[in-house]
């Protein structure tokens, strides 16, 4: 596990259509990453009242669940740069 600590920043952005987001990430071990997104557009159809990790992988229990997610390698300079937006 890594230490905690700041490693990057992110600028999430909310428009009337989507989330998107820009990550740049610095000072990460070789290897590869991924951001995920788990928006619950309503959330009173989640199995028990309150959405977790249930109501998520594999696949979404609720139709009202949006998944995405973005990958990336991080090779020997140790940064990384991604965008991902979903639409809402």
């Amino acid at each position: 596990m890594m230490n905690r600590q700041t490693r990057g920043s992110s600028d999430p952005v909310r428009t009337a259509e989507n989330v998107s987001m820009n990550i740049d990430i610095t000072d990460l071990p070789i290897g590869a990453y991924s951001v995920w997104w788990v928006i619950f557009n309503n959330p009173a159809g989640c199995s028990d009242g309150e959405c977790g990790e249930n109501d998520m992988l594999p696949p979404p229990s609720t139709p009202e669940a949006e998944v995405s997610a973005v990958g990336r390698p991080v090779e020997s300079s140790g940064t990384t740069a991604a965008a991902t937006s979903v639409l809402v």
